[in-house]
């Protein structure tokens, strides 16, 4: 599942957000706010909810996220999420792709699309921070 900020034709650069392990639990678009904060101005992004996560309005990402189980990263796992940043990609036409997610034994979503079409992997903490420099 997908969450689209700041579309528009010519923009060049797509930003990507992917949400931690959520050992907490509760809904995974809590970084829609972070996509928002960051689009426009030739950034188009994306908040991706990983599979077998949901949203705040209980939409699941299909497939299985493998979370109770401990391994959320499973081949399976990152080939869709490569899978769907290379859809988007190509679907907006974006020349760079910037990933950015919370780095950390439980949050280090970076590390799914290793070595996938990925120009730049940035801590979530840092694409806000030059997001509101750029303003």
């Amino acid at each position: 599942m997908i969450h689209t900020f700041g579309a528009a034709p010519g923009n060049r650069t797509l930003v990507v957000f992917i949400h931690g392990d959520g050992t907490k639990g509760g809904p995974s678009d809590y970084l829609d706010k972070s996509a928002e904060k960051v689009a426009g101005g030739g950034v188009t992004a994306v908040a991706l909810i990983r599979p077998g996560y949901y949203d705040s309005h209980d939409a699941t990402s299909t497939g299985t996220s493998y979370r109770h189980a401990g391994d959320g990263y499973r081949d399976e796992i990152v080939a869709a999420v490569a899978a769907a940043i290379d859809e988007v990609k190509d679907h907006h036409r974006a020349r760079r792709v910037v990933l950015a997610g919370r780095p950390g034994p439980n949050g280090d979503a970076l590390h799914v699309v290793d070595g996938h079409r990925i120009d730049e992997a940035a801590d979530l903490g840092a694409v806000e921070e030059d997001a509101r420099a750029d303003r």
